[in-house]
C-alpha cells in the first residue's frame, strides 16, 4: 500500500525545519550550499529537504546550463520541472495530487513562470518556500491571490508501507 511519507507530525517538522534553515540561502546556479555564502537553486532545494528528511534517496543531478536555469521559461512552453520529476529515481516515489484535493505539507508546488511551469516550491502550510532569482529562498504566503495564480499543481512523495 502507498501512503504520503510526510504523513506523520515528526516527519513534517524534519522537513520544515530543514526547508527554513535553507532561507536567506541566495540563488545560484546548480548549487545546494546552505548559507548566506552559499547557494542553491529550485531542484536542487527541493532535492536537499527531501533527503534531509528522509523522504527520497541522494541522487546526481545533471547540470543545466545558466541559460536553461535562469531563461528557459521566457522561451519554451516545456516544462524541465517536469522532466525532473520523471527522473528514474524519482519514478514511483512521487504522485500528482487530484486538482480536488488540497495540498499537504512537504508537496511538491508547480509554479508557472511566463510561459512554462518552469518552477518548483515547497508547500509548507501557510506558505510556500521556494527560490527565487535573484533573492534565493524566499517565502510566500498561501493566502497570497497573485502569488496563488501561478501555482499550477502539486506533487506529493510517497513510500510503499506494509498493511
Amino acid at each position: 500500500m502507498r501512503k504520503p511519507y510526510y504523513r506523520t507530525a515528526e516527519r513534517r517538522e524534519r522537513l520544515l525545519s530543514e526547508a527554513r534553515s535553507w532561507v536567506g540561502t541566495p540563488f545560484r546556479e546548480n548549487a545546494a550550499v546552505k548559507g548566506p555564502t552559499g547557494g542553491v537553486e529550485c531542484r536542487h532545494f527541493q532535492h536537499e529537504c527531501h533527503v534531509a528528511a528522509g523522504a527520497c534517496p541522494r541522487f546526481h543531478m545533471d547540470v543545466m546550463p545558466v541559460e536553461v536555469v535562469r531563461h528557459w521559461h521566457e522561451h519554451h512552453a516545456v516544462s524541465q520541472i517536469l522532466s525532473w520529476l520523471n527522473a528514474p529515481e524519482l519514478r514511483g516515489l512521487v504522485m500528482r495530487v487530484d486538482e480536488e484535493d488540497a495540498p499537504a505539507i512537504g508537496d511538491i508546488t508547480i509554479i508557472e513562470t511566463q510561459r512554462a511551469a518552469h518552477h518548483v516550491g515547497l508547500w509548507c502550510g501557510h506558505e510556500v518556500l521556494h527560490v527565487a532569482i535573484p533573492a534565493g529562498v524566499v517565502s510566500h504566503s498561501t493566502h497570497d491571490p497573485d502569488f496563488m495564480r501561478l501555482v499550477k499543481c502539486h506533487y506529493r512523495l510517497m513510500e510503499d508501507v506494509a498493511e
